[in-house]
C-alpha cells in the first residue's frame, strides 16, 4: 500500500503494544459533556475529543466509523502477515 499525502506529513507516530489500553471516558456528568476516546500506553496517552456542539457530532460519528474501518483493515493485514512470515519478507 502506498502512503497517502496526509500520512507523509504526519508528525506523530504511536508504536502500539499489546498491553496499550483503549477506553471511552466521560468528561462530565451531563449529556452535554461528550465522551472521549483514550489510547494509553506506558509513557503517553492520546485522547480523541469531539466538539461540544451537538450539531457537529454527526460528522464526528462519520469520522469515527472511518477510523474503525481503518483499524479493522490494519488488524486484518497484520494478522494475515503474522500468520505467513514469508509474506512480509516478499514486501521488502
Amino acid at each position: 500500500m502506498e502512503a497517502t499525502k496526509a500520512s507523509r506529513w504526519m508528525g506523530v507516530t504511536w508504536r502500539v503494544r499489546a498491553d496499550d489500553s483503549v477506553s471511552v471516558e466521560e468528561t462530565g456528568p451531563g449529556r452535554e459533556c461528550p465522551p472521549v476516546l483514550v489510547v494509553a500506553g506506558a509513557t503517553a496517552a492520546v485522547s480523541l475529543a469531539v466538539p461540544h456542539a451537538r450539531e457537529e457530532w454527526t460528522g464526528c460519528v462519520a469520522f469515527l466509523l472511518r477510523l474503525r474501518d481503518g483499524v479493522e483493515e490494519l488488524a486484518e493485514t497484520l494478522a494475515s502477515r503474522a500468520a505467513d512470515p514469508e509474506d512480509c519478507d516478499e514486501r521488502r
